[in-house]
């Protein structure tokens, strides 16, 4: 499954999709980057590093953003 950010690049794909504890990503440099889930009960952001030394982290804002626009 490709999930596509807001430009439709494709540029993440679930690697689990039950479970999403890990996503790819491509790095700057051009190669796959596999971020892995970080939390527990409700993860909600992936880290990884890319072999270029470049650190990804990927977190998703919808309730984040909600509480902001409810204040």
């Amino acid at each position: 499954m490709i999930v596509s950010d807001e430009n439709n690049l494709g540029l993440l794909k679930e690697e689990e999709v039950n479970m999403q504890t890990k996503v790819s990503i491509k790095c700057l440099c051009g190669k796959e980057v596999i971020l892995k889930v970080e939390g527990s009960q409700y993860p909600n952001t992936y880290n990884g590093d890319c072999e270029c030394g470049r650190k990804w982290t990927l977190t998703e804002l919808t309730e984040i953003l909600a509480e902001i626009e409810d204040c």
